[in-house]
Formats: C-alpha cells, sequence, structure tokens
C-alpha cells in the first residue's frame, strides 16, 4: 500500500488518489464532519457523464470511468497519514469511511506515446477550472451581469469572506474568448492567483497551487528548463483544437468582454473566435442550455416543489434524481399541468448549465523528438492524444480531458439563489464599477 498508492488532490466532493503502478486514480466522494452526504453518488455521477452528457461533449474530451471496489486500507491511510497533505480549507470534509467502492480513471497526468515517439521531456498537466465562459444574455438578467462576469464579481464577496487573501484578475470571458492574446493573458492570471482554479503537475507531483506559493515562487523555476511562454501557447492551442467530428448545438459564440477584466488587448472580430468542437466551445455549447436569471429561477423552483409536495410521485416521474439518460425529455403524463412540466425542464437545464459551469479542464502536454517523421498535426497519434506544434516549431504529444462533471442536485437551488444574491449585493455594495 505504502508504494502503490499517492494523494494526489481533492475538490469539494471527492478526493483523488492516483497508483503510478497501473497508471489509474481513484475519486472517493467525501462526507460532511457530520456524516451527511450531500454530493451525488460514484452511481449517479457515472450515470450522468455516461448516459447523458455523451450527448454533449464528444469521446475526445470525456474520460473513461468505471465503479471499482477500494483496495483494504486505502481509506484509513487517507484519514491519517495523508490528513497532512490535504489542503487546511478542505478539511472540513472526510473520506466516507463507510465507502468501499470509488470510481476508477486513467491518470491523465501522463501520456502514452507511441514506440516511434522519442520523450524528451518531463509530462507537464495544468489542472483549470475554466467557470462561467459566458455572459447572460437572456431578458430576465440585469444589465450589471451582462457587463460583468459572475466570476468577477464573486471574487469581491470571497475577499470579503476570507476565502482568499485577494481578488484573483482571471476572467472567465478573456479564457473563452478564442483569442489567444486574452487566452494566455487569462492564464497568466490564473498562474499569479491560483486559489483553487488552477494547479500545475509535473510527471503527476503537484508543483504549482495556491498553498504552494510564497514570494520565490515563479512560472519559471517550477517548469525547470520548460520554456513558459512556449508551454503556454501549447496549452492555449490544445485548448483550441477541434474536434472535427462534433457537431454544435449553438453555433459560434458571440465574442464577449466583460467590464472587470484587466486584459487591454482588443479582439479582431473575424478571427478570435473558438474553433468549432474545441473544449471550450464544447463547454460553453452546455452552459448556453441555461438562460435563466435566479429571480425566474426562484419562481420554476417554488411551483416545481409545490407540485412535488402535492404529488410525492411526480419527481420520480421526471427523474429529478435520475436515471439520466434522456433527462430533458419531458415524461408522457396526460395529468400534469403544462406550466409545471415547463419549470421543470427549466430547472434541469439550469442543472446541466451549472455541471458545466464547475467542471474542470486537464490538459496534459509532453515534448517530443520526432526527427526524421514526417508527421503533420493531422497524424495518428494514441488515443484521444493530438500532436501541437509550438510557435518555435516544437512538437509536443497532448490531451485534453474534461473532469469533475457531476449533476447538481435539485435540493440544491435554494443555495444556489441566496449564493447569487450574495454575489450581486455585495458587488453593488462594494465596487465602484458596479455604479
Amino acid at each position: 500500500m505504502e508504494e502503490e498508492w499517492c494523494y494526489r488532490g481533492e475538490g469539494n466532493a471527492s478526493i483523488v488518489v492516483a497508483c503510478a503502478k497501473k497508471n489509474i486514480v481513484y475519486r472517493i466522494k467525501k462526507v460532511e464532519k457530520d456524516g451527511t452526504i450531500k454530493a451525488k453518488s460514484n452511481l449517479d455521477v457515472l450515470d450522468f457523464v455516461k448516459n447523458f452528457m455523451k450527448s454533449f461533449i464528444s469521446f475526445q474530451f470525456l474520460v473513461p470511468m468505471k465503479f471499482v471496489k477500494l483496495p483494504d486500507g486505502l481509506i484509513e491511510k487517507i484519514q491519517t497519514s495523508w490528513r497532512r497533505l490535504r489542503p487546511e480549507y478542505r478539511l472540513c470534509k472526510n473520506v466516507d469511511c463507510a465507502s468501499v467502492e470509488a470510481i476508477e480513471m486513467p491518470d491523465l497526468c501522463f501520456l502514452y506515446p507511441a514506440d516511434t515517439c522519442q520523450v524528451i521531456s518531463p509530462t507537464y498537466t495544468f489542472e483549470i477550472k475554466p467557470k462561467w465562459g459566458l455572459l447572460p444574455v437572456g431578458e430576465s438578467a440585469s444589465g450589471l451581469k451582462k457587463s460583468n462576469c459572475r466570476f468577477c464579481m464573486h471574487q469581491f464577496l470571497k475577499v470579503r469572506d476570507e476565502k482568499w487573501s485577494r481578488r484573483s484578475l482571471y476572467c472567465p470571458i478573456d479564457l473563452f474568448s478564442g483569442c489567444a492574446t486574452r487566452m494566455k493573458y487569462a492564464l497568466c492570471k490564473l498562474h499569479s492567483c491560483p486559489q483553487n482554479n488552477f494547479c500545475i503537475y509535473r510527471n503527476g507531483q503537484k508543483i504549482w497551487c495556491d498553498e504552494s506559493l510564497d514570494e520565490k515562487s515563479t512560472f519559471e523555476n517550477c517548469l525547470d528548463s520548460a520554456s513558459t511562454d512556449e508551454l503556454l501557447d501549447v496549452v492555449v492551442k490544445s485548448l483550441l483544437y477541434p474536434d472535427k467530428g462534433y457537431n454544435s448545438t449553438t453555433g459560434l459564440h458571440t465574442r464577449q468582454l466583460c467590464h472587470l477584466s484587466s486584459c487591454e488587448h482588443l479582439c479582431n472580430d473575424e478571427c478570435d473566435r473558438l474553433s468549432a468542437g474545441c473544449v471550450l466551445s464544447q463547454i460553453l455549447d452546455v452552459q448556453s442550455v441555461d438562460d435563466i436569471d435566479h429571480e425566474e429561477l426562484h419562481s420554476h423552483f417554488i411551483k416545481a416543489s409545490h407540485a412535488f409536495s402535492a404529488d410525492s410521485e411526480l419527481r420520480r416521474l421526471h427523474n429529478i434524481d435520475g436515471p439520466y439518460s434522456h433527462w430533458l425529455e419531458l415524461p408522457l403524463i396526460d395529468s400534469i399541468d403544462p406550466d409545471v412540466a415547463y419549470s421543470i425542464l427549466k430547472i434541469k437545464k439550469y442543472l446541466v448549465s451549472r455541471s458545466a459551469k464547475d467542471c474542470s479542464i486537464l490538459i496534459t502536454v509532453q515534448l517530443m523528438n520526432l526527427e526524421g517523421q514526417n508527421l503533420s498535426e493531422d497524424s495518428e497519434s494514441p488515443e484521444r492524444t493530438f500532436f501541437i506544434t509550438s510557435d518555435i516549431g516544437n512538437r509536443y504529444l497532448c490531451c485534453v480531458t474534461i473532469i469533475d462533471l457531476d449533476p447538481k442536485s435539485f435540493n440544491k437551488i435554494p443555495t444556489y439563489i441566496e449564493e447569487e444574491k450574495n454575489v450581486v449585493g455585495y458587488f453593488l455594495e462594494s465596487s465602484p464599477a458596479a455604479l
């Protein structure tokens, strides 16, 4: 056990441990300190990703997952030996001591190049929580929200509540712009203030995150001899790399600007757009499923809740808690009030969008020596990987994966609504930009 498994990291709902010998990771559910489980189960996650999200996200960017039994002693090790490795702000939750199962995934911090590819550098993995990449355009959204992105507004509240000591100047609207200059600027701002939205791994070891920063920390130091600018260039190109077989549900996304962004670069309307089928475009497609503001969401939630209270069977018939295979299709129930059915559908779309707004992207890159090989960026590569040529001519094997696409709970909607009110309310109180 000591040699095989290591702590890799964690989010709000799960802890991830890695097994170097098998090139796999386990995603293990966390519980509140009192033992209650608020997140969706692992079976729900598998069902949601495999049977629902596959309709929105192409295979190129989805990670293979399966349900497995945990090895003996692993839960105890997480609770004891690895506790010191966990971020302090994550210690408010523990792994479920009664848990005997987990989700198994391939270790995405490593690539497995063909025998003809000579590896000449470490493997670098960039983990990004891109957040909400769209400004709302619906009629119910206020002018404030149409001008200032949700992430940037939320930073004011997070500093006030001492979640973080300073505001991040990262703006998701820049990352999702499709403009390479704005995207690289956004990545640099993530790097300078990672919070829990950005980290870097080298050969599976975390080398850059908010907890690791000190006065001597620099991007260049953590990347050894690798060129920082070149790696950021490769990451941007990887985020724009298209899955040519993907059919967008929304078409090209309109370029947007957030008033709170500190990026002063002006984009070219004709050229600076997300590539059709790239990972960011696909995430935006899912985020675009929802078009309602929190005031309208509250109205739909009240209507659906009253209906569920009056008829306890209605919640099950609408698969509110799964299964998810045809989740956005209305069941054929003659007796249901059409207004209630409409509210339930709106809520489901909101929850789907919310999953995409909380997901993460892993971009794994490795420099290859392909001298003497006549390979283009369309050349065949191992499954789910592709080649990128940097601006100085180096060739990288790359893999991009969307993770943490967990289903969201109907029961959390009041929490989401309250949080939205607090974000906007405090921003109006504290920021001159809101006036």
